[in-house]
C-alpha cells in the first residue's frame, strides 16, 4: 500500500486579545461597584443587595462565562447579544441621567428669584409642561462635578462593554498548528480517522 500523509491541526488556545478584553471589563466593573460602594448611601439593606445583585450578574458572572467558553472553545453567542445589550441600556441610562440633571438644576435656576421669596414650592415649564419644582429637592441636587465623574465612568464602562462584546465575537481560526504524517499501515490510518472525527 502507498503511504498515505495525514494532515491533523491542533486547537489554538484561548486567544489572547479576547481574554484581555474579557479582564479588563472584569476589572472596570469591580472597580465601578467599588466606586458606587463608597460615593452612594446605601443605608437601606435593600438598596445595597440589589446593586451587589446587578453587579455579581453583569459584572462578574457574565464576563466569566464568557472566560469559560473561551477556554472550552465553547460558542460565546450569549455573552455577546447580552453583554452588547447590557452596556448599550447601561449607556442610554447614563446620558438620560446627564440630560435630567442638568435640565432639573436649571429648572432650580429659574426658580431662584421664587425660593428667595420665601416659597417652597415654584412652578416652571420645562418642554411646554407646567412642572413644580420643590426648594428641598433642589438643595439636596448633587454637585456637578460628582456627577460628571460618576456618568463618565458608567459612559465609558459602557464603552468597554460593547468594544468587549464585539471583539470577543469576531471569528478566528480553530486550529494553530497543523502536523503531516505519512502512514503506511491501514489500521494505524483507520485509527486516526476516527480519532479526527470524534474531535471535530
Amino acid at each position: 500500500m502507498e503511504p498515505v500523509i495525514i494532515v491533523t491541526g491542533k486547537p489554538v488556545a484561548p486567544s489572547a486579545a479576547k481574554a484581555q478584553w474579557i479582564h479588563t471589563l472584569m476589572t472596570l466593573n469591580f472597580m465601578f461597584f467599588v466606586y458606587h460602594c463608597l460615593t452612594e448611601d446605601y443605608s437601606r439593606t435593600y438598596d445595597f443587595i440589589f446593586v451587589f445583585a446587578v453587579y455579581a450578574v453583569y459584572g462578574a458572572y457574565l464576563p466569566a462565562y464568557a472566560l469559560q467558553c473561551l477556554i472550552e472553545h465553547k460558542s460565546t453567542y450569549l455573552f455577546v447579544v447580552w453583554q452588547s445589550a447590557l452596556s448599550t441600556f447601561h449607556l442610554m441610562f447614563s446620558i438620560f441621567n446627564l440630560v435630567l440633571y442638568d435640565n432639573y438644576e436649571q429648572m432650580c435656576h429659574n426658580c431662584l428669584d421664587v425660593f428667595m421669596d420665601g416659597q417652597e414650592v415654584c412652578e416652571t415649564v420645562w418642554a411646554d409642561t407646567s412642572i413644580q419644582v420643590e426648594l428641598a429637592k433642589c438643595m439636596h441636587l448633587p454637585d456637578e462635578k460628582t456627577v460628571m465623574c460618576k456618568q463618565s465612568v458608567s459612559i465609558l464602562l459602557s464603552f468597554v462593554g460593547i468594544l468587549a462584546a464585539y471583539k470577543v465575537s469576531r471569528v478566528e481560526s480553530k486550529t494553530s498548528t497543523v502536523e503531516a504524517i505519512q502512514v503506511s499501515d491501514p489500521e494505524v490510518i483507520a485509527q486516526i480517522l476516527d480519532q479526527c472525527v470524534e474531535n471535530v
